[in-house]
């Protein structure tokens, strides 16, 4: 299967997903074209892609799941029996269905999924846990794993003859994640907007940033991170619990996952 070019395709409410993309992409060793579908309106277009693309296509996963815009962000973009690297990313607790997820997702839109990788960052939630990561040592595996890839690629007749299915079990075993507590200003707010300007579901309104609409939101805290003065709070009523628990279970490091076996990169 010829490849003419890379493409890195990132949701990343706060920059982690973009970072595991570009260490993948590093390992191609040759341009990559970065496609940031963060916030609504760099979704306003679809970009199509063909079967001499590759793309690698990164999430974070939210409780096992794909968030729940994950299907407006896939409506950015268009495959033609277009090869594609699933990346999906958990905060060192588990990734459980969002993989198979993401292939369903993508394969809808004319994407074969011909690998896959379950990386680890930092925790939203709890930034104690997986802190600083994608850290060194994930960016040479991942580097490594493109160059699995490229090489499994290469032995292609098409992007088809992988014939790979991402692990995970469908039906999918949770809900998507709806919170329905979207965090909000505390006193002190100074209305910069800020936070609307970050938010990839358009969750807060610039002219009363206050608050949010908490349907739209992911909880995915990119306004709590970009808040300068440090005023917006999660609120859901078990927050605080959870981060405890990621705190006392989630802390011992978990390595990045690859699939098939075949693009399992060698130490």
């Amino acid at each position: 299967m010829r490849i003419d070019r890379i493409h890195t395709v990132a949701f990343s409410p706060c920059g982690t997903t973009a970072a595991t993309l570009r260490a993948v992409a590093a390992g191609f060793g040759g341009p990559v074209t970065e496609h940031d579908l963060t916030l609504p309106g760099a979704r306003s277009s679809v970009r199509e892609f063909g079967p001499r693309d590759l793309v690698c296509i990164g999430f974070p996963v939210y409780g096992g799941r794909l968030p729940h815009n994950a299907g407006r962000v896939f409506a950015a973009v268009s495959g033609s029996d277009t090869p594609a690297v699933l990346v999906a990313v958990y905060g060192n607790r588990d990734y459980e269905d969002a993989l198979l997820e993401m292939q369903r997702e993508a394969e809808k839109r004319g994407f074969v999924a011909i690998a896959a990788t379950a990386a680890v960052a930092e925790h939203c939630m709890a930034p104690e846990v997986a802190a600083r990561r994608p850290d060194a040592q994930d960016a040479a595996i991942l580097a490594r794993f493109a160059e699995a890839v490229a090489a499994y690629a290469g032995a292609l007749s098409a992007a088809s003859a992988a014939r790979f299915t991402a692990p995970g079990e469908y039906p999918y075993r949770k809900e998507m994640l709806r919170a329905n507590a979207a965090p909000r200003a505390a006193e002190g707010c100074t209305r910069c907007g800020t936070c609307a300007k970050v938010c990839p579901t358009g969750a807060i309104d610039a002219a009363a940033p206050e608050g949010a609409d908490d349907a739209a939101c992911i909880v995915c805290m990119a306004c709590i991170k970009a808040c300068p003065e440090s005023i917006r709070r999660p609120t859901h009523p078990t927050y605080e619990k959870s981060r405890e628990w990621l705190r006392a279970t989630c802390m011992r490091r978990k390595e990045p996952l690859f699939f098939p076996e075949a693009v399992i990169p060698k130490e």
